[in-house]
This record gives C-alpha cells, structure tokens and sequence, in this order.
C-alpha cells in the first residue's frame, strides 16, 4: 500500500508524496489531496489491469531435431 504525505513548504506551496518520492507541488491544501486521490486512484487501475491481463504463455517447443 502507497504512503501519502502532504506537507507545507511556505505560504501556498504544498508538497504531495508518495511512498518518500515527491508527486506533486501544489498552491493549496484542497489542490494537494486531488493530487494524491488522483495519484492513488491510477495506481489502482494499473495493479487492477495487472491482474486481470493474460499471462503470457512460453513459445511452442518444436521438435525437429
């Protein structure tokens, strides 16, 4: 599961992390959490699709020899 930090740096300047590695810079706290439900949310999609993706199957062996 993702860590999300936000953090002020100064006046109308927010930080979004995840898992320690900066996502986002943002003016304000409310631009900041879109940010971070964004982020999770494409996150999800990707593990989801991950999941549900066929696995591959190993070339056909060929006997020739």
């Amino acid at each position: 599961m993702t860590e999300y930090v936000i953090t002020e740096v100064a006046h109308h300047q927010w930080l979004v992390f995840a898992d320690r590695q900066s996502i986002a810079f943002c003016a304000d706290e409310k631009a900041a959490v879109k940010a971070m439900t964004e982020h999770s949310a494409r996150n999800r999609r990707s593990r989801e699709s991950a999941d549900t993706s066929p696995q591959q199957n190993p070339p056909a062996r060929t006997s020739g020899l």
